[in-house]
């Protein structure tokens, strides 16, 4: 696209929470914010810096299944975004003050996820309750705890396991030409060394056996209710169809919930995953009304599926 002279440099890891465990929760989150720091050959202050001075952007943010880091920069400057992306990807140092200093603004990020943020913390509990084994249990902006208590070595350790060009995809759009391109990326991340881990996952999630329900209860002027259902991972040929009946469906269930009250706003949700995760419903609405009868006008439109044959699982 060269209708304005920007470029963007954007890359993807495959490997985010789901690569936590118990002990170690919010790894994933550590290591996204240390990459922004110093590497062998960039100064901490010209990580991100230098994108600040030229006025570009960026931004990043860490998932389940992936890590995402992005920069948009004048396109004169996508060599500078490529060399600095392709540093961060397996030489950064994870500077043991910069570590320390780090330490407070992850707590804080996270503080204000899980603790501050009601709704954040009621899709928590559900998860935690709807997973008994696979790490989509895990989030890494749920438990602070384990961030206070993260070593440097331990996340450089993880680091070093799972970041590498063969664990992620790049992405370069904009203002740029296709072969000058592949001759930059050949340049800045031929030489880069392959990360000894794939970031795959072998924990299956055993069969539910009974419905779960978790309530929590907090001082706030509005009520929530999160409905979710085991889904397909993106790989089962089902995936498609439950994106087409949230298409076809969505809608009605949504209607669904505010028969029972005019003031309640329904969502759902459909999550493209790597393994089998969650379709999700939410209702918000002002604490006077009655989750109950919410929840049975969404249950009495769902069995309606199910008397044709349709049934979420």
């Amino acid at each position: 696209d060269h209708s304005r002279p920007v470029a963007l440099v954007h890359v993807t890891y495959h490997v985010g929470s789901l690569n936590e465990s118990a002990g170690l929760t919010g790894i994933a989150h550590y290591v996204e914010h240390m990459v922004y720091r110093a590497t062998q050959n960039v100064r901490n202050e010209d990580v991100y810096g230098y994108i600040d001075r030229i006025g570009g952007r960026y931004t990043g943010g860490t998932w389940p299944d992936v890590t995402r880091y992005a920069e948009t920069v004048p396109s004169w400057a996508l060599e500078s975004a490529l060399r600095v992306t392709a540093e961060r990807m397996t030489r950064a140092l994870f500077d043991s003050l910069e570590f320390e200093r780090e330490r407070s603004n992850v707590v804080t990020e996270a503080h204000g996820f899980a603790v501050t943020d009601p709704a954040n913390a009621l899709r928590d509990a559900v998860r935690m309750a709807a997973f008994e084994l696979h790490p989509y249990r895990y989030s890494s902006n749920t438990w602070a705890r384990d961030n206070l208590r993260l070593t440097r070595a331990q996340a450089y350790d993880w680091y070093r396991r799972d970041y590498g060009p063969n664990n992620a995809v790049l992405v370069v759009v904009g203002d740029v030409k296709t072969d000058s391109v592949r001759a930059l990326v050949t340049k800045h991340f031929g030489p880069l060394e392959r990360a000894p881990e794939s970031g795959r996952i072998h924990i299956v999630e055993p069969p539910q056996r009974a419905e779960k329900r978790v309530f929590l209860s907090e001082p706030a002027d509005s009520a929530r209710l999160e409905i979710v259902y085991h889904a397909p991972s993106a790989r089962h040929p089902a995936s498609a169809a439950l994106r087409r009946f949230d298409d076809l469906f969505g809608a009605g269930i949504r209607d669904a919930a505010r028969v029972a009250d005019s003031s309640v706003t329904a969502t759902t949700h459909d999550t493209i995953t790597a393994y089998p995760y969650l379709y999700r419903i939410s209702v918000s609405a002002a604490h006077r009304v009655d989750m109950a009868k919410v929840l049975a006008a969404i249950d009495a439109h769902l069995a309606t599926f199910r008397g044709g044959g349709l049934e979420l699982v």
